[in-house]
């Protein structure tokens, strides 16, 4: 691995190369592509101009288009975007080229490249012209953007660099030819100083609203090939696990004007280089995207004697999952709070809120019942879970009478097709794998005992450890263990 020194050296010789216009390989003069002009333009896009791009009703698919390929290579991004675009030398009309992620620092441009920094961002702009753009007056935008927030959480603002020309490779040797890429900079969340008072639900949606937004703006630009990588997961200490699952739901749940990711892009590539020996960034990555990536199916249900399908799924309880109430972790006053709860209130829009105040609030345990309003459901049954106090404060009893109230109140009201989150066990620190054999269990209970009411009880989680663990326990009781 080069030295700070010698990473000062190579962003110097390329700095003098970008200057020039041209630089020697093997005794042959090459010449740069681009001009200096087009190397600074930046296109600064702040979190207004992200959401006005991401939800643009005047959206139209461009023609033509072919399914999406997934993949997933241990390898720099500049390398793997070189390599995509050696497979197709004649691209489509109206293609844009290969968008490469820069997993950027939001507040200083090139993070530490100028200091000999070794992270993705100093290795992009060591090895091409991106720092131009980054430095330029266009770009500064982003940058005085983000120092006015003075939070560690970055934001949803995003800058593209149009063209930008790869003269190096991953050994850092000039290329015999200049490659030319587009570039996405796009700052994660630097949680090493932690969360800033967010809830482990509150970070991962918030995690997942901007990877959706990212997306959405992204395809809107016309970007159809995109390599993107571990998000956060280096110096910024996000953990791979959780944004690998993050980015997989958030591609699995994408609609834009009705076109689905399959159809908003043609290629997703994850350009993950890890050099560590459990290639732990790597395997979380290649475990969701590294063979061609389908947006995955319900995983397999079990029926119940009685009936009734039990089903564990990755996914958005605010989306389209085909039950006629989901269940909202609510606290006890109804009136929303954050996670689950704060995500059911704003996609159900101010109708639920102004609903809930005239129940004047719920017991830990019980359950009541609203309208979906501008949900995709046509109910939502709200229940406070038990905080988690070392299990001497009655909290599985508890969380079981959750499960319970609830479908009592389902079939109640003649609903056969009932969404669960997993309850109680974010913020409120419940025990994952207690949790869910409680919740399948207390649901396998309930339809032995009211045989044919219920139709489908759909567990909807968020990450890969939950899902995992609701999938396990409902195995388990199709066997009767």
């Amino acid at each position: 691995m080069a030295t700070r020194d010698e990473n000062i050296a190579m962003l110097n010789e390329t700095l003098k190369i970008l200057q020039n216009g041209h630089y020697t390989k093997n005794g042959r003069r090459v010449n740069l592509k681009l001009t200096p002009d087009e190397m600074r333009r930046a296109e600064v896009y702040l979190p207004d101009d992200v959401h006005k791009n991401a939800c643009s009703p005047s959206f139209i698919l461009p023609r033509s288009q072919t399914p999406c390929e997934y993949g997933c290579e241990n390898a720099d991004s500049y390398s793997l975007a070189r390599k995509r675009l050696a497979e197709h030398k004649n691209n489509a009309p109206d293609d844009k080229g290969i968008l490469v992620l820069n997993l950027a620092n939001s507040v200083h441009p090139g993070g530490g490249v100028r200091h000999g920094a070794r992270a993705q961002e100093e290795d992009l702009c060591r090895k091409s012209s991106l720092l131009l753009s980054l430095e330029s007056r266009e770009a500064s935008k982003y940058y005085s953007y983000h120092r006015a927030l003075n939070s560690h959480m970055s934001s949803e603002a995003l800058m593209i660099t149009p063209k930008v020309e790869i003269i190096m490779d991953e050994n850092g040797d000039l290329l015999e030819e200049t490659a030319v890429v587009s570039v996405l900079t796009f700052a994660a969340p630097n949680i090493r100083y932690g969360t800033e008072g967010l809830s482990n639900a509150e970070y991962m949606r918030m995690m997942f609203d901007r990877i959706t937004a990212m997306l959405k703006c992204v395809a809107y630009l016309g970007y159809r090939e995109l390599v993107l990588g571990a998000w956060g997961c280096g110096a910024f200490m996000n953990d791979a696990r959780i944004v690998s699952d993050i980015f997989k739901a958030a591609l699995t749940d994408l609609s834009y004007n009705g076109s689905k990711d399959k159809e908003l892009f043609r290629r997703i590539d994850f350009a993950v280089l890890d050099r560590s020996d459990d290639k732990y960034n790597y395997r979380e990555f290649s475990r969701n995207f590294a063979t061609e990536y389908t947006a995955p199916e319900p995983t397999e249900s079990a029926e119940d004697d009685s009936g009734t399908e039990f089903i564990a799924v990755y996914g958005d309880i605010t989306k389209n999952h085909g039950v006629e109430a989901i269940v909202n972790a609510a606290n006890t006053s109804l009136l929303g709070g954050g996670g689950v709860d704060g995500a059911i209130h704003r996609a159900a829009g101010k109708e639920l809120l102004a609903e809930c105040r005239t129940l004047h609030g719920c017991e830990t345990g019980k359950a009541k019942i609203t309208k979906g309003y501008d949900l995709p459901c046509s109910y939502v049954i709200h229940t406070p879970g038990p905080i988690w106090n070392g299990g001497v404060s009655r909290e599985r009893d508890l969380l079981a009478s959750c499960y319970r109230s609830c479908l009592e109140v389902a079939v109640q009201n003649g609903i056969r097709t009932i969404a669960f989150p997993s309850i109680s066990t974010g913020v409120y620190r419940f025990p994952l794998n207690e949790a869910a054999k409680i919740a399948v269990s207390t649901a396998h209970c309930f339809v032995r005992e009211h045989p044919g009411k219920i139709d489908v009880i759909k567990w909807v989680l968020f990450d890969n450890r939950t899902l995992h663990a609701y999938q396990n326990e409902i195995d388990l009781s199709s066997k009767g263990v």
